[in-house]
């Protein structure tokens, strides 16, 4: 099965190991959830684990494990937002002026990550900023340029709240919090 564009810009097995970890350990019922989770399409396995995480009681596990369930919720939330992103922006044609996009992103979202609570979604946004450097530089997987470009712009909306050039900023609803 080939998998959209926006699938091959953000799934990898490490990924899917997260995933997977978080449906097992946040008790993924039913084996169609958790089939959707391991080997389904990618803006379901985000959608479905980030319930999941989003309904987990963190107090309730071990300090390491719930971490780890913070950054799973993360990653889900990155993976979905920016699969929208990728697919408003898909038939754009890029800017040139990817790789200043891509430093002003990366800066920002290392603001983010003073607070240990953003930490998570920091981890997740620089994982979702590498693979975006790969494609913009040509060496990674066949996504678009334009959808990677939309995903770049993205997550430089969300990380900077006040310095974003406004030919930047790109929002996107979702129906995750």
């Amino acid at each position: 099965m080939k998998m959209p564009p926006s699938d091959a810009l953000l799934d990898s097995p490490s990924v899917r190991d997260q995933f997977t970890w978080a449906g097992e350990i946040l008790g993924a019922g039913e084996q169609q959830m958790f089939t959707w989770i391991v080997d389904g399409p990618l803006p379901e396995a985000a959608k479905l684990v980030h319930g999941l995480a989003a309904a987990a009681d963190l107090e309730s596990y071990v300090a390491d494990d719930a971490r780890r369930i913070a950054n799973a919720r993360a990653l889900a939330k990155v993976v979905f937002t920016s699969g929208r992103a990728f697919a408003r922006t898909e038939a754009t044609a890029p800017a040139t002026d990817w790789r200043d996009l891509l430093q002003f992103a990366r800066e920002e979202v290392a603001k983010r990550g003073i607070l240990p609570a953003n930490q998570p979604w920091v981890e997740a946004a620089g994982y979702a900023l590498d693979r975006c450097e790969q494609v913009m530089a040509g060496e990674g997987p066949e996504p678009t340029r334009g959808g990677t470009y939309g995903v770049l712009r993205h997550i430089a909306t969300v990380a900077s709240a006040h310095r974003l050039p406004r030919e930047w900023k790109l929002d996107i609803e979702t129906e995750l919090d």
